[in-house]
Formats: C-alpha cells, structure tokens, sequence
C-alpha cells in the first residue's frame, strides 16, 4: 500500500536514517547493515559478473542463540565452554554430535541424553523450536543439561 501511495518514501526514510547515523558517529541497526551489505554485493556481483548469493550461506539470516551446555552431575565431563553462539536452526542430534566430539567420547550420540527444564527434548528439534515453547526466558541463554542415559 505505501508503495503505491508514497513510492520513495522508504528510501528517502533509509537515506536520512543512514545520514543521521553517519553524522552522530553511531553505529547503523543490524538490519540496515544487512541491508547495505546485500546491496553492495549485488552491486559487486553486477560489476564482476560473480555470481555469490549471499542467502545461501548457512546460518546468514540472523538466527543465533546463545546456549548453556551443562552436565546433569558431578560425575558428567563439561566441555571446555560451555557457553556457545549458534544458528536457531541447529537440530538436538547436531548438537549431541557437537558435545561428543567436544568430550572426546568414542559413545554414540544416541546415548546422550538432553534435557530442558527437566524434560528429555527430541533429535528432530530445532534450538529456535525449544526455545520458543520450552525455555520461556528469552533474555537468557538457553540452558540445556546433558547426560549418558546409560547412567541412569
């Protein structure tokens, strides 16, 4: 609708936004910048003729979380940080596979067992997924607590 009715609105708005910023000395919202850089690639691409899409990357989309790994006990192994920056996107089994490697286990990621809030969560679960329904406090990171079900 403001297309049709303000049809340079939105680049105006941007133009004075990117001005505002520029003149004050602060740095430009996530989301211009995102926008900025995809435009000046397009012009890159447009020049050279290279042909590099930028939302086929993995993980460009703005999804990251922090998450919390921690062990259910004391007789747990922890990883060295337990305190990581990934993409919403990444599914509990990934993760199971990530903790493996990090405790130099030779245990299959099957018999690792996540939990939040008590509750085992599923391999086919997204981080973004448990979050959003599971965790609740969003101004956290997301705490998820590790353990070898055969140690029950």
């Amino acid at each position: 609708m403001d297309r049709v009715l303000f049809p340079d609105l939105k680049e105006k708005d941007q133009a004075l936004e990117r001005a505002f910023y520029e003149q004050k000395g602060i740095a430009m919202k996530k989301e211009f910048q995102q926008v900025q850089e995809k435009k000046r690639i397009s012009r890159h691409q447009q020049e050279t003729g290279v042909d590099t899409d930028v939302d086929q990357t993995p993980f460009n989309d703005g999804d990251e979380m922090d998450l919390l790994l921690l062990p259910a006990d004391d007789n747990m192994p922890r990883i060295e940080y337990d305190l990581l920056t990934t993409s919403g996107k990444m599914k509990v089994l990934q993760l199971k596979r990530f903790l493996i490697a990090r405790l130099k286990s030779d245990k299959d990621p099957s018999t690792v067992e996540m939990m939040v809030k008590g509750s085992i969560v599923g391999n086919e679960l997204s981080l973004t997924f448990i979050q959003r329904t599971m965790w609740l406090e969003h101004d956290q990171p997301l705490e998820l607590i590790y353990r070898y079900a055969d140690e029950l």
